[in-house]
């Protein structure tokens, strides 16, 4: 199947919209992802409140003198929608696969991809003009032909670079999803511990490697269409693309469950060393990407600064005998 795309030859004015709708849509995509959070605190606070009204509800109708045939219909009717949340939430629960989370976090990352690809997708299309009329001087002489006709195409390196900047703009909340402290801002929101929020730390980073994959496999598929490939491979731009998504697909494969699990040594200590060297690789890789990047230094420093204070800081117990027994 081909693909509705090509390669175009923008002006500098499409040049420069590109860049402003490359810039805009990267910060909707990471803007946006407050919206899910959101959404979860006001379900979570919608939830609190049913609870305190069933439980008003409950105190009032024990203090009516209701029939008993009103009071068994509404108990049963409360026991059925009880009991059918009951069903959906254990099933939500279930792990999918070995390591892939559970059918709820598969759920949300279904969404959530959806929604970054049509962020990716979403104004790719670009205007260029076809078709030749002659043009006329101030005297109406006709002095050349210019084109006129405006056609419609898919703009494809357009939408190499979205797929590039979209995955960027996920990096900080990638970072945020993996702080291991009761004061991440995304625990305080959900009130989620990280054992909790790590499973969609891990279904994010699986988006991320999609999304960076397809970046770098169409720019690979432009450069050898456009027999560039040779050249382009010399350049530290492509080098730093190329070690980028590299480093990408070691962090992925050393993460699966399997692997994880046999040797975690393995795991954690790929993790947290390219984790650390992909920031400044993606830094120096183009200059559009290091909002995102210093974002996500800052978020990982603070990870860093959390972790050794945890780890030099000594809690402070106490012992005491438990009354009437020889046990503390």
């Amino acid at each position: 199947m081909r693909l509705p795309y090509t390669f175009t030859s923008p002006d500098e004015t499409q040049l420069q919209r590109r860049r402003y709708l490359l810039d805009t849509y990267g910060q909707v995509a990471q803007i946006s992802a407050l919206i899910p959070l959101l959404a979860y605190q006001l379900h979570r606070s919608l939830r609190i409140l049913k609870r305190k009204l069933n439980t008003i509800r409950s105190v009032s109708r024990a203090k009516e003198h209701a029939s008993p045939v009103t009071s068994n219909f509404g108990r049963q009717l409360a026991e059925s929608q009880t009991s059918s949340w009951d069903r959906l939430t254990w099933f939500l629960d279930q792990e999918v696969l070995l390591g892939w989370g559970t059918w709820r976090v598969l759920l949300v990352a279904a969404f959530w991809t959806m929604w970054l690809f049509v962020l990716a997708v979403s104004g790719t299309e670009d205007e260029f003009r076809g078709g030749i009329t002659p043009s006329q001087d101030a005297n109406g002489q006709i002095e050349g032909i210019e084109r006129s006709l405006l056609t419609h195409s898919l703009d494809y390196l357009h939408l190499t670079k979205r797929f590039g900047i979209i995955a960027a703009s996920q990096l900080p909340l990638h970072y945020l999803l993996a702080l291991k402290s009761s004061y991440s801002p995304i625990s305080l929101l959900t009130r989620l511990s990280h054992e909790e929020l790590n499973p969609y730390h891990r279904a994010l980073g699986r988006i991320l490697l999609i999304f960076l994959s397809l970046h770098a496999s169409f720019y690979l598929n432009f450069y050898v269409q456009k027999s560039l490939l040779l050249k382009r491979i010399r350049d530290a731009d492509v080098i730093l693309g190329l070690l980028a998504i590299t480093s990408l697909l070691i962090l992925g494969t050393t993460a699966l469950a399997r692997i994880r699990r046999k040797n975690y040594l393995l795991f954690f200590t790929v993790h947290v060393a390219l984790s650390i060297s992909l920031l400044p690789i993606l830094y120096f890789h183009v200059s559009h990407l290091r909002p995102y990047i210093l974002e996500s230094a800052l978020i990982y420093a603070l990870l860093i600064l959390q972790r050794n204070v945890s780890q030099t800081s000594t809690p402070s117990a106490t012992l005491a005998r438990v009354p009437g027994t020889k046990n503390l």
